[in-house]
């Protein structure tokens, strides 16, 4: 459940990252858009004035026959001037516009980037901590295995009070007693058959705590 709410979260991460991108360069679309409609804006400003012009000249020539053509062109109207600082602060402004939105949409893309590369290295560590988990399990069926054989095997050899019980019996003469002593019990090799069983359970569970430790040693390390 844990790395499913991470991928969910890495998911809604990327999607709001995509959202963001789409907002931006739909931004700038409009932009460009704005940008294209003050063009010709301007461009039929400027064919109206140059026509305002001719007219006013021919206006001046048919008034003013005495006046010579240098010193009309030398005067240029005030109304063009006025036009091209009106002009020169939109388009400044959609220049600085459009290179923040090109900045913020490079950051973004880098972003997503990152976002990619975290989420493909948490499906591999993932898929890593499975094989781990995996082989560890395996492990721990083996020496299971071993453990029930173990004692199965030990379950099933006979034991001494058997064996000693396929003698002869002797007659209970003095005379007739039997020479064969049996060992003290400090001296018996052959330990009861319960004291065998916990022997090799801790044995066993002693390997399984040593399999297990390794293994998270290598895990962290890794």
């Amino acid at each position: 459940s844990g790395s499913f709410n991470q991928d969910n979260s890495t998911n809604q991460a990327l999607s709001s990252v995509q959202q963001r991108m789409e907002q931006m360069k739909a931004n700038q679309e409009n932009l460009k858009r704005l940008q294209e409609e003050r063009k010709r804006e301007e461009q039929q400003r400027e064919r109206e004035n140059e026509q305002r012009q001719q007219q006013q000249q021919q206006q001046q020539q048919q008034q003013q026959q005495q006046q010579s053509w240098p010193t009309q062109s030398s005067t240029p109207p005030p109304s063009s001037q006025t036009q091209q600082s009106s002009s020169q602060l939109p388009q400044e402004l959609l220049t600085s516009m459009t290179n923040f939105m090109n900045t913020v949409d490079t950051k973004l893309q880098a972003m997503e980037n990152q976002l990619r590369k975290l989420t493909l290295d948490f499906h591999q560590a993932c898929g890593k901590q499975e094989q781990n988990t995996e082989a560890l399990s395996k492990r721990l069926e083996n020496l299971k295995k071993q453990l029930d054989d173990t004692r199965s095997t030990v379950s099933s050899a006979p034991s001494p009070t058997t064996a000693f019980s396929s003698y002869p019996k002797l007659s209970g003469d003095s005379s007739m007693s039997s020479p064969f002593t049996p060992p003290s019990p400090a001296f018996n090799n052959n330990p009861a058959p319960r004291n065998t069983h916990e022997d090799t359970d801790a044995e066993i569970a002693k390997k399984l705590q040593e399999e297990f430790d390794k293994e998270q040693q290598q895990q962290q390390q890794q």
